[in-house]
């Protein structure tokens, strides 16, 4: 059984994420500290597979912790919790390896979606509530080895990735790139992780983003059903990224966007026709970029935000993030 160890000076944070974890329903065993300290004294003891922990603790702080971890336990991933005000903070953890920066206020959607698809990533075993599409550019970003068992109802297929990429792809009916595109059409699907060496002949050629293009045109017209597609091609995803309502700032998710704007995932109160600014970076090159958005709607895991006439920049920016697939800050 895999162990989380949430650590916070806050006993009434560690409860809350301890119960929403256990709430889960998963085989998370969660372990608890107080202090950097108590924290070690658990890891030496004990297996820990994650560790959870803010910043500002008595004795031995979370960078003490974290340095801590990194030289005696690198296998142990980390999520630090850190203040929204300390951006020099942020930057610092996460060149002393953490695997993920969450700001608090926290936004428990975001903490628990991370900890339950990225941080499952690395372990193996079985994934669910993500789409395929979402999955793969996760394992695209991290350069992953495996074969992905994907199944949805009484399907099932099999995605072959080398080093982040699709190779080859099978199901009981296709091969290659058709099964690969049948694969990632399917809805409520369940993927079971397999770390194993296999070699595989190269069969697909096409870079993941216009596999998951390609998918998402087809899955569209599926649903459609004759009537009319949406004017702007909507990209599916799972991207960090950063949001202004009304005086606070947020980290959230992105689950799609295109042209004319987001789906955003959050547990934020947002009411439709309120504002929202949205903070859009690219690495390669590094620029930014602020785009305000209006909510257009509301359901329980997320809102949907229309963009506003966008310029030329905006758009080179989004138009970035599609041929990409990640933007993250």
């Amino acid at each position: 059984m895999k162990s989380i160890l949430i650590v916070d000076v806050d006993k009434r944070v560690v409860a809350a994420l301890a119960e929403i974890i256990k709430q889960k329903g998963t085989s998370f065993e969660v372990l608890q500290a107080s202090t950097g300290l108590e924290a070690v004294e658990i890891i030496q003891s004990l297996r820990v597979d994650v560790v959870i922990t803010g910043l500002a603790m008595p004795e031995m702080d979370g960078f003490e912790l974290l340095a801590w971890i990194s030289g005696n336990h690198p296998d142990i991933q980390v999520i630090v919790m850190a203040d929204a005000q300390t951006a020099m903070a942020r930057a610092e953890v996460e060149q002393m390896g953490a695997a993920m920066v969450l700001e608090k206020p926290l936004d428990i959607g975001i903490l628990t979606e991370k900890l339950f698809t990225e941080v499952q990533v690395s372990f193996g075993g079985q994934v669910r509530g993500i789409s395929p599409s979402s999955f793969l550019q996760m394992m695209e970003l991290e350069e992953k080895s495996c074969t992905l068992e994907v199944s949805a109802k009484q399907k099932k297929g099999w995605l072959f990735v080398q080093n982040g990429e699709v190779v080859d792809a099978e199901t009981d009916k296709y091969e290659g790139l058709k099964a690969a595109l049948h694969i990632l059409t399917w809805e409520k699907i369940a993927i079971n992780i397999d770390y194993t060496p296999v070699k595989r002949t190269r069969t697909i050629h096409q870079p993941l983003m216009n596999l998951l293009m390609e998918s998402k045109r087809i899955l569209d017209e599926k649903r459609a059903g004759g009537k009319k597609l949406r004017k702007h091609e909507r990209m599916g995803c799972l991207v960090s990224i950063d949001y202004d309502l009304e005086d606070w700032s947020y980290l959230s998710v992105v689950r799609d966007i295109s042209m004319g704007g987001a789906y955003i995932e959050t547990e934020q109160p947002a009411q439709k026709g309120q504002e929202v600014v949205l903070s859009l970076s690219t690495r390669k090159p590094r620029r930014e970029c602020r785009i305000i958005a209006t909510v257009v709607r509301r359901d329980a895991r997320g809102i949907g935000v229309k963009f506003g006439s966008l310029s030329l920049f905006q758009a080179q920016m989004i138009k970035a993030f599609l041929e990409r697939g990640w933007v993250k800050n």
